[in-house]
């Protein structure tokens, strides 16, 4: 799935189910710890994990796609932040920025 817009982000987020608090028992969880925009080596496997051996948003959705039942998503980035997601080919045009509490 190739996003191109922050409305197809956020679509795709909502479709996948990942901003609802409900799980399914067979639900896996994908800790991105990545802000570059990579995408997963074997999606499907049930491991995040791009060509770097990191977790990007892109990677764990493209993940999620391809398992069944709803999954979660969760940030663990570390630094200072704020960390800025985008797609590599528009560095100025942020889908969203996560910043630590």
């Amino acid at each position: 799935m190739k996003l191109k817009s922050p409305k197809q982000m956020m679509n795709a987020l909502y479709a996948l189910g990942l901003l609802t608090a409900a799980r399914s028992a067979h639900a896996a969880t994908f800790t991105v710890n990545s802000s570059a925009f990579t995408a997963d080596v074997a999606a499907g496997n049930g491991v995040c994990k791009d060509a770097t051996g990191n977790c990007s948003l892109r990677a764990a959705i493209e993940e999620s796609n391809r398992l069944a039942g709803r999954d979660t998503i969760r940030f663990a980035m570390t630094g200072a932040g704020p960390f800025v997601f985008s797609d590599a080919g528009s560095p100025g045009n942020a889908w969203f920025v996560l910043s630590p509490a």
